[in-house]
């Protein structure tokens, strides 16, 4: 184990240690450095992206299950007014429910083009 140094020694042993005692050599490690951090940055950015656009979807196949059987009792009594007024307590799940299922449409549509299960 090597001793630990502080200030300009250490500098200068690590340049020696890792072979970089000619400038060119040093600006082109620099220069590599930074775009190997770009590149990771751009990925890690990305990734970050998607994260959300999958939370945000798990949140709305969330709420599309829940609204779903709600909305499935409204198609089948026809739209009718007298549902509408029982249920106007909870009349957001239409509008959740036609949220979601436009939301999740291209989800759907890439899974059918997979041949995935929605």
């Amino acid at each position: 184990m090597q001793p630990v140094r502080y200030g300009y020694t250490a500098s200068i042993a690590y340049l020696q240690d890792n072979g970089l005692t000619d400038y060119e050599q040093l600006e082109q490690k620099a220069t590599a450095a930074t775009e190997r951090f770009h590149k990771l940055s751009d990925q890690i950015k990305s990734t970050e992206v998607a994260l959300h656009t999958n939370t945000e979807l798990k949140a709305a196949t969330v709420q599309y299950a829940k609204t779903r059987p709600t909305f499935e009792k409204y198609k089948a009594s026809k739209y009718s007014k007298k549902f509408l007024a029982e249920h106007e307590a909870d009349r957001a799940w239409g509008t959740v429910y036609k949220l979601c299922k436009i939301f999740l449409r291209p989800t759907f549509c890439l899974s059918l083009a997979l041949n995935l299960p929605a």
